[in-house]
């Protein structure tokens, strides 16, 4: 099975930040009409019309094939922004609908840790304003933990690379037969690209000082002598430990099979040694797009042993990478 992951940017305009000097300083507001079978059906729409307007939104299309069958067509969108105020200009009920026009002021993702209202002098709030910001905020994230999971989930069954080289046979002092089958992983480049516009989107910077960490990618382009590399800052803590969880050197392995025809013969799963993520003291996590690895698997024969016929059927090699926890519970099976 593989995954193929679009990502298509639709509508992509400038993030406008803001400053905390008030509606002055700000951009002019967008004004955007909804419609809803209830009001506040009819103000979400306004203000998803105008989150896209100002901020773009991206819309990721997501094809799992099989064996050339489609399994699954999915269309997640996200905007990296919400709301930080909005005026009601009209709102009324036409037929069985309500349609509600509204002035809104959007915010950047970006910017989650910059005042955005605060209460006037002689004490009063508006808490419904309030609300509805925390409301589009929180919308926000769960978009931005949605297509997260999207490209997480790609890890490392899609985000690595084995690829099969050669075999050697080789006899050893207590006449036994070991059978050496080199191979190389990588990642794939594809994967990269998509986490690398992933990020772009969804990293929310923070100075410093404030930040919970930074995601940093690696990788080298055809030609390049030395690697490349992207960062990005996350004051979001909860998105930034699932980077931090998920890409993690002891969720790969590699499976082995020996085919005859279709059918498999045997099959093994080994851990691989190698370093494809490191972990920094600076709250860093560095995903080395730009390493290959040669690696060579054993296997053993018994000297005078029924596995010979199990050598003697095999007619091909498939490797493939997967997470760790997969190989355990699907067992081995050994000689």
């Amino acid at each position: 099975m593989w995954r193929a992951l679009l990502l298509i940017w639709v509508l992509l305009a400038v993030g406008c930040s803001t400053t905390e000097g008030g509606r002055a300083a700000r951009p002019s507001p967008i004004r955007a009409t909804g419609v809803g079978n209830t009001m506040e059906e009819a103000k979400e729409s306004a203000f998803r019309q105008a989150i896209e307007n100002r901020i773009g939104v991206l819309v990721l299309g997501e094809r799992e094939v099989q064996s050339y069958r489609l399994l699954k067509d999915e269309i997640l969108t996200y905007s990296a922004g919400y709301i930080d105020d909005y005026t009601l200009i009209s709102q009324e009920r036409a037929s069985k609908k309500w349609i509600v026009t509204a002035d809104v002021w959007v915010s950047s993702s970006k910017l989650t840790s910059r005042i955005i209202s605060s209460s006037s002098s002689d004490g009063k709030m508006n808490g419904k304003k309030a609300s509805d910001s925390f409301s589009s905020f929180v919308k926000q994230k769960q978009q931005a933990d949605r297509l997260s999971a999207k490209i997480l989930a790609g890890f490392p069954e899609n985000a690595l690379v084995a690829k099969f080289n050669r075999t050697e046979l080789k006899f050893d002092g207590h006449r036994n037969a070991n059978v050496l089958i080199y191979f190389e992983t990588s990642w794939n480049r594809g994967y990269l690209d998509a986490l690398n516009e992933l990020l772009t989107l969804i990293q929310d910077g923070g100075d410093a000082q404030s930040y919970s960490g930074v995601v940093r990618v690696l990788y080298k382009s055809e030609g390049d002598w030395f690697p490349s590399q992207e960062r990005y800052r996350f004051s979001d803590t909860q998105l930034f430990q699932k980077f931090e969880t998920q890409f993690d050197d002891r969720r790969i392995a590699v499976r082995l099979k020996m085919r005859d025809g279709q059918r498999v013969v045997h099959e093994d799963c080994w851990n691989l040694p190698d370093a494809y993520v490191s972990k920094g003291y600076d709250r860093s996590v560095q995903i080395l797009g730009h390493r290959k690895y040669e690696s060579v698997i054993t296997l053993t024969i018994p000297y005078n042993s029924k596995a010979q016929q199990i050598l003697a059927s095999a007619n091909s090699i498939v490797l493939a990478v997967e997470s760790a926890d997969k190989c355990s519970k699907n067992g081995n099976r050994s000689f």
